[in-house]
């Protein structure tokens, strides 16, 4: 599995609070993660995508959280 998806699944596995492109940011560095979600996806791991707002700036953004894993 490529490193980023297996960094981005260990962190969706231990987290109760989902994962934005932000913490992809400023956790690993990854800044397509909406791509590494797709590949996931692909891979058979079920992840909901919920679109939140930012009352703050007013701005719309993905939170992802891991359902169920692939089978192996």
């Amino acid at each position: 599995m490529d490193a980023q998806k297996l960094k981005i699944l260990k962190f969706l596995r231990n987290s109760n609070s989902g994962i934005t492109s932000w913490d992809a940011i400023s956790t690993f560095r990854i800044t397509r993660l909406a791509a590494r979600i797709s590949e996931l996806k692909d891979d058979g791991h079920t992840i909901e995508t919920i679109m939140e707002q930012d009352d703050n700036a007013g701005k719309r953004y993905a939170k992802y959280y891991l359902i169920k894993e692939a089978a192996i």
